[in-house]
């Protein structure tokens, strides 16, 4: 009889840690899951950022370029000789 009770309740028990560990690696699945889920949305946010960034730097640039080309047609700003000299004091200052 005590060797009927023993298997029985070894079975029960491997039956009952066997559910724990697929209840547990179930789990885990589910954490990782919305782990990369997280990951690729603030790497979604991080693209969009970017794009939005590099656009709006090259329409500041191309104001400046505009801004300055018109200061060079006014010939406040030689690019050549206005630019340069005042880098090359800058330089020696």
């Amino acid at each position: 009889m005590k060797p009927v009770l023993f298997v029985v309740l070894f079975v029960v028990l491997l039956g009952l840690s066997l559910d724990l560990a697929a209840a547990q690696q179930q789990a885990l699945m589910d954490y990782l899951e919305r782990r990369l889920q997280a990951i690729e949305d603030r790497i979604s946010l991080w693209h969009e950022q970017t794009t939005r960034y590099a656009a709006e730097l090259r329409e500041v640039k191309q104001q400046m370029v505009s801004q300055l080309e018109v200061l060079d047609k006014r010939g406040r700003v030689s690019f050549r000789a206005g630019w340069a000299g005042l880098w090359r004091g800058w330089a020696w200052a």
